[in-house]
């Protein structure tokens, strides 16, 4: 349904340049000559930057280039000490030693080897030299070339590949203003079979959303009761949308009237609530508290297959109203949401925090007339003091400290 809805847009907004005036379209044409002429003049070669800025540098060094290549040249060839002049002197004196004893024979053939590579060596020197372009007419040319296609560059905003590519939409975009009325109409028959697709897929997309709804309604409706939660409603609404600036646009393109497409389909989706008997649905946001968002958050988390999109979701006043079996049971689903996700849980419920892989003690002090929050990571020991705190208050007994470490046990046997 996105897909087409922009395929939608992106026609609208051709046939609507299609439509323009005459005086508007021939100063379009003018701009798009200019440009098409600008970018086949400079006959643009991908790459070509690339090797105009090493031929570049090539030029700019070409007198030291040169002056080492000779001296190179020089001391492996043209010269009454050269390497390959020695090493033609030894080559003598170990051939007469080969023939004296002949387990010298391999490494003369190494020898030999040797120089016909530093020859090679020296006949390329010899040609790289009289190769190198010493001309600053040359080097001006580059300079003038590499500032042209880099002007082009920031006018386009794009690289050479780029250009070529920009050269090609300008003449589609000139061949579309000089057949307009041919193009126009295409565009209107496009336009229109489009939108048809769109019909067929948004009421696809429509009947799956129903059907998903069905399904996530009862999902939540039977966990609602397990989150101190028995009396509420919950249901998916659908309240229809519209868009007036493209329905005005696509009756004065093609006459088209109705509800205009919407990228994520005609209807807005809605969760409705009610949390006691008597009360009408009303919209979630609306009319639900903090610690009913957070149950109702995790009994969504915990049916929609929490593990398809891993994140870090946080529950604040989730414990608010509830105790005792409906407070383990929140417990039990945060610690199951809490396999696939990283959970973070504010609570001063004992039967809540007993589930967790981690425990924070948050407390607050005033140090010279600030007011400092503590943040502090709990071992086993730690816990269990917390805990017991949690079910007995500051003045913790050995009878809560026994029933937290009990509590730590029945949640996870490897907890102590």
């Amino acid at each position: 349904v996105a897909e087409s809805y922009e395929r939608i847009i992106d026609l609208l907004t051709q046939l609507e340049a299609a439509g323009q005036s005459d005086a508007a379209r021939l100063q379009t044409l003018d701009m798009l000559s200019f440009q098409i002429n600008e970018l086949e003049e400079s006959s643009i070669r991908p790459q070509e930057d690339e090797g105009l800025e090493q031929e570049r540098s090539l030029l700019v060094n070409a007198d030291r280039l040169a002056t080492l290549g000779h001296d190179a040249f020089t001391a492996l060839y043209d010269d009454e000490s050269a390497v390959l002049t020695r090493l033609g002197q030894v080559l003598r004196r170990l051939t007469d030693l080969a023939t004296l004893d002949i387990r010298l024979a391999t490494h003369l053939e190494q020898l030999n080897t040797a120089r016909l590579s530093i020859e090679d060596v020296a006949y390329f020197l010899r040609d790289y030299v009289d190769g190198i372009n010493l001309s600053p007419e040359r080097l001006q040319s580059v300079e003038d070339r590499l500032a042209e296609l880099d002007r082009l560059r920031r006018k386009y905003g794009t690289d050479l590949p780029g250009l070529i590519d920009r050269l090609a939409e300008l003449r589609q975009q000139q061949d579309a203003l000089l057949h307009h009325e041919e193009h126009a109409s295409k565009l209107r028959e496009s336009l229109s079979l489009e939108l048809e697709r769109y019909r067929t897929l948004e009421i696809k997309l429509k009947e799956s959303r129903i059907a998903g709804a069905i399904r996530l309604e009862a999902a939540v409706m039977k966990e609602l009761a397990d989150v101190a939660l028995p009396n509420a409603r919950w249901q998916v609404g659908w309240r229809p949308q519209s868009n007036p600036a493209l329905a005005e646009r696509l009756e004065k393109a093609i006459g088209m009237s109705g509800p205009p497409p919407r990228r994520s389909g005609s209807e807005q989706v809605e969760f409705q609530f009610s949390a006691n008997p008597g009360e009408d649905l009303r919209p979630l946001a609306a009319v639900a508290s903090g610690g009913e968002l957070s149950r109702l958050m995790l009994v969504l988390k915990t049916v929609i297959a929490p593990s398809t999109f891993p994140r870090t979701l946080i529950f604040d006043e989730i414990d608010v109203g509830i105790g005792g079996k409906v407070a383990d049971a929140v417990g039990q689903r945060l610690k199951r949401l809490a396999g696939s996700n990283q959970v973070l849980c504010v609570t001063h419920q004992s039967l809540i925090a007993r589930y967790a892989d981690a425990h924070f003690l948050v407390s607050k002090e005033v140090v010279e007339g600030r007011t400092l929050t503590n943040v502090s990571p709990l071992d086993t020991e730690g816990r269990i003091e917390e805990l017991a705190r949690m079910i007995g208050g500051e003045n913790t007994s050995p009878s809560a400290r026994r029933h937290a470490r009990e509590l730590l046990k029945s949640s996870d046997g490897d907890q102590l």
